[in-house]
């Protein structure tokens, strides 16, 4: 085939061409780019956000979803967008119907709600009693309370561990059921989610109060992973109420240090002595009269009631049924998902309200309050019947004896009679002489020690904390741990003495958590605890080291906080020490430096003045316990070894305070069950008033007692 040749145009003729087509050209190309701007700026009005929609309408095999269209709003009940509600199930046929009320109350468009149950290793008629609900709602002649899309799914798991409050919180059974739990969950969303779900709400069965608005409240926060405040309602003589899910909080530091720990497939669970995290919780940082909009950041999350983008699902995210960062399930779930990048949080004041299931201690003390109630009753009726027969057996003569009485005196002039002066002086001074140490006043309200009482007293192995183990041994206490870094001058017979350093958090924590566990086992607890650990420095700030200044206030100030801390912990959880068995005294020896420090004692004064201002806030955090009761001690100079160097100049003013004294004061206020704040000697009340002089006032109180040339500076003495 032979090729075409063109001819060639010379470049006069191009050029000529050129110019008469460049006008129209140009022309044209404007209209064009105009066009397709106003395309662009147009098509999400007239179309959506894309400008190609597939049409597969004549092959009916094939079905397009566009998931742009599920992405989570917050406000979806405006867009039509549909919210997957799943529910496991186990044994739940009793809260069935309070589920179902709180479900027909809903206020997000029913029809956008897409439900799907889980019934799992069920021995009641948790089935049965499902479907008779679920046929009463979509049987409703009112179509708006139907709902859409039900699924229900059943499948074992082989779980065997009761369904009781004791059997499913009990520690040992935490890392199984809670891998089995989150299976559970991963099997359920999996089958259940469907590409026109923008959201997945979790709610379990049991929550006994909840709004009926939840999914909008939670929905418009426009976060990934959010979760309500969980509590729970108490009887009267538990306390009223009481955080319930612990499983939402921020990590901590002591959370960390302790996943490094622990074995590769150890599970972290929330609220057990055997893990102590110090972590932020969502329900203790609760405030009734809080912002509900409020928003707290979190790692781990509880799985009462989650709402999830079901985005988050779609990329990965599940409940890991194996330990992820020594985690399981929801837990787990809500640091995958950070760990994916998305937002997790939690609102504090925004509460919903788990059932009460009482504990087998609770049951037990429950049956003892019904045998009680009969007790009393039967009293009443004996009463009854003993104050009916007093009547009628006795007569009453007291209108006689107004008729007689009038015979009798009608010839007496009453007025002559003698009268009796009484002198009354005498007895107040004896009242305000026995007041001072309250040896002659009797004691009305004793708390007798009991062979349940187990004291812990630490910085005891000489002077006041000796005296003070020296006198819990002498009144009955069964049971002393001392924890110190010294060896006893004298060991005391019937005290366990635990070598520890309390100036090391870790030791002290762990010495304490063991000393829990192993109480608990034998269903004891703490129940008396002084803080006695101290120690001084005599150098000037400057001369003062780094890690000296670091050791005072571990040992003064923190060791405090630390023991404070695990002993309120392990009081509050759920053990099994009977609930008339619980009760914490805690008592803490500070100084009556920390209200005014000399010379040469910055760091000591500093660290024993945050330990008063620590319990003055710490009484109030826990005036609403009953069974906790906090002593702080102010004592003067003491005759023991740590300021046998200080002599005071003016004694008469200032005595030294003998530290047997003393612990018999501790101990008596311990066994009233008194709390406060207990001063010795006299001075140390008046002390907190110096402070508000004006400042050449204390210049002269100080110069007054010499208080700043008391302690010499021990590395200017040795030069």
């Amino acid at each position: 085939m032979k090729a075409e040749t063109l001819p060639v145009s010379s470049p006069s003729h191009q050029n000529g061409i050129l110019k008469r087509t460049s006008l129209p050209t140009k022309i044209g190309l404007s209209l064009l780019v105009t066009v397709l701007i106003i395309l662009g700026v147009l098509a999400p009005s007239l179309g959506g956000n894309k400008l190609y929609v597939p049409d597969f309408s004549e092959d009916s095999s094939i079905t397009f979803y566009d998931l742009n269209h599920s992405k989570g709003s917050k406000d979806g009940w405006q867009r039509d967008e549909r919210v997957l509600f799943c529910v496991p199930l186990r044994d739940a046929a009793a809260h069935l119907p309070m589920f179902f009320g709180h479900m027909k109350n809903l206020t997000y468009p029913h029809n956008l709600i897409d439900l799907a149950f889980l019934v799992s290793d069920s021995s009641d008629d948790t089935m049965g009693a499902l479907l008779k609900h679920l046929n009463e709602v979509q049987s409703s002649p009112n179509v708006a309370s139907r709902f859409g899309e039900i699924e229900i799914f059943e499948k074992d798991f082989g779980q065997a561990i009761g369904q009781g409050f004791s059997d499913r919180h009990g520690f040992a059974a935490q890392g199984p059921r809670r891998k089995l739990m989150a299976r559970a969950r991963n099997w359920l969303w999996t089958v259940a989610i469907k590409p026109h779900h923008s959201f997945v709400y979790w709610r379990d069965a049991d929550v006994e109060t909840v709004p009926a608005t939840i999914l909008e409240d939670l929905m418009h926060h426009d976060k990934d992973v959010i979760v309500p405040n969980v509590w729970r309602p108490l009887p009267d003589w538990l306390g009223n109420q009481q955080p319930y899910d612990l499983n939402s909080w921020q990590e901590s530091d002591g959370g960390l240090q302790l996943a490094e720990q622990l074995d590769e497939d150890a599970c972290i669970v929330e609220g057990y002595v055997e893990y102590q995290t110090w972590r932020p919780h969502l329900a203790y940082l609760r405030d009734p009269y809080g912002d509900p909009e409020v928003e707290m950041e979190l790692d781990g999350i509880g799985g009462v009631s989650i709402l999830t983008r079901a985005s988050v699902f779609r990329s990965g995210a599940h409940f890991p049924a194996f330990s992820f960062e020594k985690h399981a399930e929801t837990e787990a779930f809500g640091k995958l998902s950070k760990r994916m990048g998305y937002s997790v949080v939690g609102l504090p004041h925004y509460v919903i309200w788990h059932i009460y299931e009482p504990s087998s201690d609770d049951l037990k003390h429950m049956e003892w309050m019904a045998l009680e109630e009969v007790r009393q009753k039967e009293e009443a009726k004996i009463k009854k019947v003993y104050d009916k027969v007093w009547d009628v057996a006795f007569m009453d003569v007291q209108d006689e004896w107004q008729q007689e009485r009038k015979n009798l005196f009608k010839n007496t002039d009453l007025s002559n009679a003698r009268k009796i002066q009484v002198n009354w002086p005498g007895v107040d001074d004896w009242m305000l002489e026995a007041g001072g140490d309250n040896k002659k006043l009797a004691n009305f309200n004793p708390r007798n020690f009991t062979e349940n009482d187990v004291a812990l007293v630490t910085g005891a192995s000489r002077g006041l904390g000796h005296n003070v183990v020296q006198e819990l041994l002498g009144r009955g206490v069964k049971h002393v741990y001392v924890l110190d870094i010294n060896e006893p001058t004298t060991r005391l017979t019937g005290v366990e003495y635990v070598r520890c350093d309390v100036a090391n958090e870790h030791e002290l924590k762990s010495k304490l958590t063991e000393l829990v566990r192993s109480l608990a086992e034998r269903h004891l607890q703490v129940t008396i605890c002084v803080n006695n650990a101290g120690v001084r420095h005599s150098e000037s700030l400057l001369n003062l080291s780094d890690d000296s200044i670091r050791r005072i206030f571990n040992v003064n100030t923190f060791s405090h906080l630390w023991t404070i801390k695990t002993l309120l912990s392990s009081h509050l959880a759920e053990t099994p020490v009977p609930v008339q068995h619980k009760r914490l005294f805690i008592t803490s020896v500070s100084s009556v430096l920390g209200e005014l420090g000399p010379k040469n004692l910055s760091a000591y004064a500093g660290s024993k003045a945050a330990l008063t201002q620590i319990y003055e806030s710490l009484r109030q955090e826990l005036r609403g316990y009953r069974s906790i009761s906090l002593l702080l001690v102010i004592p003067g100079q003491l005759n023991t070894p740590m300021f046998q160097d200080v002599v005071p100049s003016k004694q008469i003013l200032a005595p030294i305070v003998r530290s047997d004294k003393l612990a018999k004061k501790i101990v008596d206020r311990i066994q009233q069950n008194h709390g406060g704040v207990l001063c010795a000697p006299l001075y140390a009340n008046v002390l907190p008033a110096i402070r508000v002089l004006p400042m050449w006032l204390q210049a002269a109180f100080r110069w007054f007692t010499d208080m700043d040339n008391k302690v010499i500076d021990q590395t200017e003495k040795n030069k």
